[in-house]
Order: structure tokens, then C-alpha cells, then sequence
């Protein structure tokens, strides 16, 4: 008899491995998260082991399971408001993996499907032997660690990529020779604006759950997410927005000059996207395998509607301040120099910090074009146009 239950008290050990064998986004996400579900196993299993070892009573069993779980759950709920959407991202895993083994525990024996101390020891060893197997899964080149750049980085390459193909439309279709009907040059920008918009809301998703995933646990001494890592989601953000809206306003300009005649050769603002576009770095993919590429060929068999956009009185512009034209090409240089910028981004990762995402593009700029101070329109350029040559 007593070798039974000690069988049956052992069966389900690898059925709980493979329950405990589980692996988050990120190299640093699973191993916080399996820190604390060891921490749970054991202190679940000593606090089952402890009242079965006072009691077999079943009431006393219920109250003890009761309290040890609220108590729990209480310190484990995030404060004020956000108390009422689930337990706290940081400690959630250990606070579930103590209550679900205490209650394991206490059920198998009380069932009389094994002794305590075998049934103690098989939870503890199965739960262990499962976690211990998501870290070496985790560990296994190639991981992703959610506070390095990659991620930011391949967005990086796909706003560059949607930024010079919008600038070489511009540039090929104010040419007198060859010109593309308006309607087709603007469903050609449609098409384009829709592209670099799901592009990004992709990419820097993927990016945001990774550095969302990587900071559970933020107290635990290694693996500590790079705080620039969060400065530098917060630009991606501001240069997809800042390329839709730049988007956005060549659509304007194709439906207000349908001649582009503020782009014609030898005009200023036509010089400057040239330099831009002759500057920018990007990486090769002549696979087309780039999120950027794939998107594109999806695309490229739809019809893609007018983005939403403000145009009321735009084409009195042409008299009023800045041409459109313009401010198109300021605008683009802003870009450019906010580009480079991202392209020298440094951020450390990995166990002790000591990752660095080396980016071997390097996108550049004449002297004369590079801004003398922060302002968007208050280089090179004065702010009523390309005039200022100091």
C-alpha cells in the first residue's frame, strides 16, 4: 500500500515539468518571472507542509489555506486604482506559483493520494526542474532581451526606408518628363502613408511589450532595464508620427500644385531633399524581408483611402509665410538630423549591463545643412524660407 501512494504520489512530476516549462518574450522577462515562481514553489510548499504537519483537520486546513492566500494576494496588488485590473506585474508569478502549490499539496494528501513529505518533495522538485529548464530555453542564443535597441532599431531602418521612398516621389514626379497623373501620384502617397503606418504601430509595439516584459521585477540587482531604453521608445514615437504627418503634408502639396513647381530643378527646397536622400543609410535588404517590405507587397494590391487631414485655406499658404514647399523640405532636414541622431543611440542590455547595440549605419548631412541650433525652422533657414546663407 504504502508503495502505491508513493507511486502515485511521484506521477504527476513530469506533467508538472512541462507545466513549469514556460518562457516569456524576453531573456529577462523569464528569468524574473521564474525567480519568483521558485520563490513561490518553496514558500508554498513549506506553509502546505507545516499546517499538514499541525493538522489534518479540514476546517483548520481551509481557514489556513484562506489566510495565507489573502495575506498574499494583498500584498501583491498594485495600490489605489489599478488594485481592481489584476495583481502586480512584479510579483503576480510568485504570489501565484505559492498559493496553487500550497493547494496542490494540501489536496493531494488530504485525498490520501501520497505522504506529506513525498508529496512535498515531488511538487518542489517538478516545479523546479520545469523552471529551471524555461532558463536554459531562455538562455539559448538568440535571445531577445527587451531592454536592447534591436527591435527599435528595425523600425528605425523602416522609417528610413518609408522617409526616402516619400522624398523620391516628390523628387521623381516634379519632373517634366515621365510625370504621373495626380490621381496616381496621390494614391501612390495613400498607399505609402498606410504602409509606414502599420509598419510602425507593428514595430514599435513589438519593441514595447519586449521593454514591458523586460521590467518585471525592477528591484532584483541584475538585468535592470537601461532607463535611455524608454527615452529612446518615446522618439521612435515621435519620428513615426512626425513621417506620417510629413506624409500627410505631401499629399497636401500634390493636390494643391499639381505641377510641383515648387520642386522644379534648380529650386532650393529641391537641393535640400536631394541631399537628403543621397545621405541616408540604409540597410540592404535585398531579400525584402524587412517588415517594411512585406507590409509594402500587401499593400501594393489594395486600395488605400485619403488619410484624414486638415486642408482648410491651405493653398492660401502659397502667399501667406512659408510655401509649403518649404516647409516641406525644413521639415524633412528636421527629420534627417533627428535621424541621425537615433542612429548613435546607446543603450546597454543584457545580465550586468555590459550589451551594447553597435549600429553600423551612419546617415549624413553637408556642413552647410546641419542645424547651428534647436529650432525647426531657425538654422541655416530664416523663417521665411531657404534665404538665410549664414
Amino acid at each position: 500500500m504504502r508503495d502505491t501512494q508513493r507511486l502515485n504520489s511521484w506521477i504527476g512530476l513530469i506533467t508538472l515539468i512541462t507545466e513549469t516549462t514556460a518562457t516569456t518574450k524576453t531573456v529577462e522577462g523569464t528569468f524574473k518571472k521564474s525567480v519568483l515562481r521558485a520563490l513561490g514553489t518553496v514558500g508554498g510548499a513549506f506553509s502546505a507542509w507545516l499546517a499538514l504537519t499541525i493538522s489534518r483537520n479540514p476546517a483548520f486546513l481551509g481557514i489556513w489555506a484562506t489566510l495565507t492566500s489573502s495575506v498574499l494576494v494583498y500584498y501583491t496588488l498594485p495600490q489605489g486604482f489599478s488594485s481592481r485590473f489584476g495583481l502586480d506585474q512584479d510579483l503576480a508569478w510568485g504570489c501565484g506559483y505559492c498559493v496553487m502549490t500550497q493547494y496542490l499539496i494540501v489536496l493531494t494528501v488530504y485525498k490520501g493520494f501520497g505522504t506529506l513529505n513525498d508529496v512535498t518533495a515531488n511538487r518542489i522538485v517538478a516545479n523546479l526542474a520545469g523552471i529551471f529548464l524555461s532558463l536554459v530555453l531562455a538562455a539559448i542564443p538568440p535571445g531577445i532581451f527587451g531592454s536592447s535597441p534591436r527591435e527599435l532599431q528595425f523600425l528605425l531602418e523602416d522609417k528610413k526606408r518609408a522617409f526616402r521612398d516619400c522624398l523620391r516621389l516628390i523628387l521623381d514626379e516634379s519632373k517634366t518628363e515621365h510625370r504621373l497623373p495626380q490621381h496616381d501620384l496621390a494614391a501612390r502617397l495613400h498607399r505609402l502613408h498606410a504602409t509606414a503606418k502599420t509598419t510602425f504601430i507593428a514595430g514599435f509595439s513589438d519593441a514595447n511589450t519586449y521593454h514591458k516584459d523586460a521590467q518585471q521585477l525592477k528591484s532584483l540587482p541584475i538585468l535592470k532595464v537601461d532607463p535611455r531604453m524608454q527615452v529612446s521608445l518615446g522618439n521612435a514615437a515621435v519620428l513615426g508620427a512626425s513621417l506620417l504627418s510629413l506624409i500627410r503634408l505631401a499629399i497636401l502639396i500634390v493636390e494643391s500644385d499639381t505641377e510641383l513647381a515648387g520642386f522644379a530643378e534648380g529650386t532650393e527646397e529641391r537641393k535640400v531633399l536631394e541631399e537628403i536622400v543621397s545621405g541616408l543609410d540604409i540597410q540592404d535588404d535585398p531579400h525584402n524581408i524587412s517588415g517594411y517590405a512585406i507590409i509594402e507587397r500587401v499593400n501594393a494590391e489594395k486600395e488605400h483611402e485619403r488619410p484624414s487631414m486638415l486642408q482648410d485655406k491651405f493653398e492660401e499658404t502659397y502667399t501667406q509665410g512659408v510655401s509649403p514647399h518649404t516647409m516641406m523640405a525644413n521639415f524633412s532636414l528636421y527629420l534627417m538630423h533627428y535621424i541621425m541622431k537615433r542612429e548613435k543611440s546607446n543603450v546597454a542590455y543584457g545580465f550586468f549591463g555590459r550589451g551594447r547595440a553597435e549600429y553600423s549605419q551612419c546617415s549624413t548631412l553637408p556642413d552647410h545643412l546641419h542645424f547651428t541650433n534647436s529650432g525647426l525652422f531657425r538654422s541655416i533657414y530664416g523663417t521665411d524660407g531657404l534665404v538665410n546663407e549664414e
